[in-house]
């Protein structure tokens, strides 16, 4: 969905349907290898940032919503790591950038309220903190 709004400056009506379907098919592997290569096309891309984007859910400076991008796929990286019994690292930089968007509007419609944790803890458990997750 990112990788599209990026590549057109909205998500076509026709990979929209495509994209709340399966996207992972019979190798999670290689569609996630394809996905991440395309939504990493789409940041780098001259001038990526610069302007707004349409998203399914509101128009938005393109910043933010590569905000929301960080952010919606490191809670979800740590969702599947506490799944799987591993441990998700966060660079205090992803952290940031996760946290660029203000949250407060997706409360109690996307989000819990947030949970509070120290200052000092991990950039994952701050992220996770800021989703309505416990760490």
């Amino acid at each position: 969905m990112f990788a599209a709004a990026f590549e057109h400056g909205a998500v076509p009506d026709d990979e929209l349907g495509k994209i709340m379907g399966d996207m992972v098919g019979d190798d999670p592997s290689v569609a996630y290898a394809a996905a991440s290569a395309r939504v990493q096309a789409a940041y780098h891309a001259p001038g990526a940032l610069d302007g707004m984007v349409t998203l399914p859910f509101g128009e938005m400076p393109r910043e933010a919503a590569l905000g929301i991008g960080v952010f919606d796929v490191g809670v979800h990286a740590w969702d599947l790591a506490q799944a799987t019994g591993q441990t998700l690292e966060l660079s205090e930089d992803l952290l940031a950038l996760g946290r660029t968007m203000d949250l407060g509007q997706y409360r109690g419609v996307m989000l819990a309220e947030e949970v509070i944790v120290v200052e000092t803890a991990p950039a994952r458990d701050r992220l996770v903190a800021a989703s309505g997750r416990t760490p």
